[in-house]
């Protein structure tokens, strides 16, 4: 990606972007003898674009997402925000963080394209 095409993606974010709700989460396992799972959560609101796949995109195509699925576009300032197996809440619909990718230019991270698959 170019410096100009991350600098269209950053500007999309701040203007067109929208409120959505990231879920940190976290298990862990009791320490008696059954190990029960327990999930801790930590929900941060943040500002992203959401990008909607359809039957056109080659994510699609490739069969790893279906239509339907969204690529989040973040600020870097939102990188310590996220992780895979994250989950995020986007017009009351949740979605599961299954990629991220990070696009750097000239070192600096610019913008962070956030895969999902809806839950």
């Amino acid at each position: 990606m170019s410096i100009l095409e991350t600098q269209i993606v950053e500007n999309n974010i701040n203007e067109f972007g929208s409120s959505i709700t990231v879920r940190s989460v976290t298990t862990t396992f009791g320490s008696d003898e059954y190990r029960i799972p327990t999930e801790t959560t930590v929900d941060t609101t943040l500002n992203a674009f959401p990008q909607i796949l359809t039957t056109e995109d080659d994510l699609v195509h490739e069969g790893e997402f279906k239509a339907g699925d969204i690529i989040f576009w973040f600020s870097p300032d939102d990188i310590s925000y996220l992780a895979t197996k994250y989950r995020i809440k986007y017009n009351s619909i949740w979605y599961e963080i299954s990629d991220m990718v990070r696009h750097d230019v000239a070192g600096s991270l610019q913008v962070v394209e956030v895969r999902t698959k809806k839950i």
